[in-house]
Formats: C-alpha cells, structure tokens, sequence
C-alpha cells in the first residue's frame, strides 16, 4: 500500500470529522465562525505535533516527509473554509464578526509560518496566499476595539494603584508594570499579525502607532490627577508618591520606545534593511518629546515643595556674620539637601535622579543669584562665603563622579553667580583686612593679580583646600553625622 497516499486519506478523514463538529457548512456564516477558529488552532496545535515530533519519526523509519505532506493538504483545506467563510461574512461586519475573524486569521498566520520549513516551496503557491486582503476590515475594526480596551485596562491599574513600589527590588508602581506589559503584548499581536501588503501595513501601522502613543500619554495624564487627589501629599517636603509616579513615567518612556520599534512593517522594495519607516520615527520621537515634557513636569511639581526651604537656608548663609567661617554659614543647607538627597536617592531611578538634581541645581543658583542681587553695600567676607557655598555645592552635586558632570555644574547660572561673586567682590575696597596671596580672585590663579585678595578667613583658609572644598563644609562642628554625605552615602541610584 502507498504510505503517503494512506496519510492523506487519513488526513482527510480526521479533518472531514472535526469540521463537521465545529463548523458545519449548514449553519449560518457567524455561527461557523467561532467553530472554524477553534478547528484552525486543532490543525496549528497538529502541524506543530508534526514538525517537532512526528516528521523525524517518519523521515527515520518510513522514509516519507511526513511534516511536509500533512501541512500542505492541511493548510489547502483550512484555507478553503476560510476563502469562503470571510466572503459570506464580509458585508455582515459587526464588531462580534470582526473580533472572531482576527482571532481567525492570528492562527491562518501563525500556519502561514511553517512555510518556510517546506523543502522546494518555491515552486509550489500557497494556498493561504492573499487570505489577508478580505480580513483587512476586520483587522481595521479590531485594532479600534484594542485601542479602547488598552485604555479601560489602564484605567483600571491606576485606579487600583497606591502607587508604592511593586516590591523592594523595583521602584516603579503596579500601574506602570501593567501599562508596560500592555504595550508589549500590542507589539506582539502585530508581530503575529504580519500583514504581508506593505501599502496595508503601513496604514494599520501608523494607526497602531499612534494609538499606542495615544495610550501612553493617556496612562500619565491619569497618573498625574490620582497624584493630585492623594491625601497628606501637600505639606510633605519629597513626597515619596511623586517618586514612584516620577520613575513609573519614565518606565513607560522606555516601554513604549521599544515596544513602537518592535512595530517597524516591510516597505517592499523602497525599504531599507534595518531602517524604521519614517511615520513610526516620527511617532517615537514626538512620543519621547511629549513623556520627556511629562517627566521635567512631574520633576518641576516635586522640587517645587523644596524652594521655600532652600531659601530659607539660602537667606542663612546671607545673614551670617563675617566672624562665623564659612563652612558653619554653608552646614545647615547641606545637611538639608543630604536629607532629601539620600532620599530621592533611595526614592528614584538613576535618570529622574539626574533630572531632579539638575532642577534642585538650577533652584539653588537662582536663590543665590537673588540673594547676590538684594544685598548692597555688604563686604567682601559677604561675597567670598557665597562663593565657598557655590564651589561647596558643587562638590556635593557631583559626588565624586557619581553626581552631575562638572561641566554641567559649572555652566550656565552658574557662570553668572560666579561672575556676580567676581564684580561684587571687585567693587568693595580691602580696607581693614589683610590680603593673602595665596587666596587670589578668582580662585586657582597665580596669584601675581594685583585684583582685590580674599581676606584671611576666606573659602581657601576655612575648607584647607587649595581648590574647590570636596566636603570640607560637611564637617562644621555644626553637623557631625557619621553619616553625612554627599547624599548620606547610601549609594546611586541604580
């Protein structure tokens, strides 16, 4: 007896019976439907059988490629149900019809697949070939129904959210890990999907991508009105809600930037190799813009609540006698910002940490500068102890490396508190106190200037230093903490 010829009668045979079981031809077009979905997950479920299991037993014992005979009566079958099933339903569309037909032709797919396993497939056609163009109203119809239950599934996550880390490890809340995992399972689905016309793939493409952006921007906007609405958060000054609802942005930033790029569809021969389509950069782009915006706003609302005190510790180092030394003027500021540091270092991922330490940098300089501006007819000890606390923040916002660049530090306000120092210093006479040589303006010069010298109790005197105090100023005897900083030692972020 012909072994391949029993196969396929067997083959016949077994499909023949499941088809009148799930899906006879008799019943109406949207009843056979739901049937002729579970007959094609059986005939995936078979083939895979076929190819991991039961093609080396054939091809070792019977000499018959086995795999190879099964799909292609299997896969002409199936598709032949399909050809004329998505004919009859095609002008019955509704969403019950199209969310039945996507399932359908998620497995017709993930059958298309195992061509690529056929030996000498070239010179045979597929039956399944072209089965995409009448399920596109269906896929259309159905990517509309995704878009909204991606947003009714994060509506839901933020709303049970008490936005506290997901465990000790993670620093994220439960709504950004299922916001995450919602917009790697869209990228999935259209990984699966594979629509082969590139035309056709660019359009759901680009749509997919926009309700994905759409989606996230949505997720933050309901993070930031339940932040809002959280009871106690006002009067705290580092609210540690702000924290997660911080690094719960930027993890649905890096989220949905690799999940848009797992989105990249074929251009056809106008395509470039490794090159995403410029609609889908453009959409990754303009979503970073609009999270990056997000994160400096929600970076904004936290360090907001640390302005009045900074002042406050600010306007200190202003009325401090000139008999006190500088590094007890600078202590109390620095022991405050090594209390909120080490927790913001505990509180926040290694690139919000960057960012509230540039916002924290750029509010210390503006509170200098304007102490710097209010104050006339002050002496030069005045301008000098303000210059020992910039070069003192300096060291504690760089943190031996692991902080801000030094070139961040030392531009921009900083250039110009540094020259308000320098002019102030310039325009207010020596004297009645003794110039030192060594402690020439500005700091690090020669020394041969015939400008103004700091006096003997200048920033060089009180740290021992000879260049920018590193931590000099954490250790007045008005702050003896073994723990002091830079930022309590607790160590950076991860």
């Amino acid at each position: 007896m012909d072994i391949a010829a029993a196969l396929k009668r067997g083959n016949r045979e077994w499909y023949d019976q499941l088809l009148n079981a799930k899906s006879p031809r008799e019943q109406p077009g949207p009843q056979r439907l739901a049937g002729l979905v579970e007959l094609a997950d059986i005939i995936y479920e078979d083939l895979q059988s076929c190819y991991g299991v039961y093609a080396s037993l054939f091809h070792g014992i019977l000499k018959v490629d086995f795999f190879t005979l099964t799909f292609r009566q299997l896969e002409r079958l199936v598709a032949e149900e399909a050809w004329v099933l998505t004919e009859e339903l095609s002008p019955k569309m509704n969403l019950e019809v199209a969310s039945g037909l996507f399932e359908l032709y998620l497995t017709l797919a993930d059958t298309q697949r195992f061509w690529s396993c056929i030996p000498g497939r070239e010179s045979r056609s597929l039956a399944l070939a072209g089965i995409h163009t009448p399920f596109l109203p269906a896929v259309k119809l159905w990517l509309q129904v995704l878009r909204d239950q991606a947003k009714w599934r994060l509506q839901g996550a933020v709303d049970v959210d008490t936005l506290e880390p997901v465990d000790a490890a993670s620093k994220h809340s439960s709504s950004a890990a299922t916001a995450s995992l919602c917009l790697s399972h869209i990228q999935e689905l259209w990984v699966r999907l594979a629509w082969p016309d590139p035309a056709q793939a660019q359009g759901l493409g680009t749509q997919l991508s926009q309700d994905m952006c759409e989606a996230s921007l949505f997720y933050t906007e309901l993070l930031r009105k339940k932040v809002d609405t959280q009871p106690g958060a006002a009067g705290e000054a580092v609210s540690e809600q702000l924290c997660v609802v911080l690094n719960n942005v930027e993890l649905v930033r890096r989220a949905s930037g690799q999940a848009l790029r797992g989105l990249a569809w074929s251009e056809g021969a106008n395509g470039l190799e490794g090159v995403l389509p410029r609609p889908l950069l453009s959409s990754i782009q303009a979503l970073d813009e609009d999270l990056l915006r997000e994160a400096h706003t929600v970076t904004a609302h936290l360090t907001s609540k640390m302005v009045a005190d900074i002042r406050k510790y600010v306007q200190h180092i202003s009325l401090s006698p000139d008999s006190i030394q500088n590094d007890e003027a600078v202590a109390p500021l620095l022991k405050y910002l090594d209390e909120k540091l080490a927790l913001l270092n505990d509180s926040l991922v290694k690139e919000n940490l960057s960012r509230v330490l540039e916002a924290l940098w750029e509010l210390l300089l503006q509170a200098i500068l304007q102490a710097l501006s209010a104050n006339r007819g002050v002496s030069a000890d005045f301008y000098g102890r303000f210059h020992f606390t910039l070069e003192a923040l300096v060291s504690f916002f760089h943190a031996e490396g692991q902080g801000l660049p030094l070139e961040n530090l030392r531009d921009g306000s900083y250039k110009v508190s540094g020259a308000l120092c320098r002019n102030k210093f310039a325009s207010v006479p020596c004297s009645g106190h003794p110039c030192v040589g060594e402690t020439t303006w500005p700091p690090g010069s020669s020394g041969d200037s015939e400008d103004c010298h700091f006096p003997c109790r200048g920033w060089r005197r009180s740290c021992g230093y000879t260049n920018a105090p590193p931590e000099s100023a954490l250790s007045s005897s008005t702050w003896t903490s073994s723990s002091r900083g830079p930022w309590s030692r607790t160590g950076l972020a991860a």
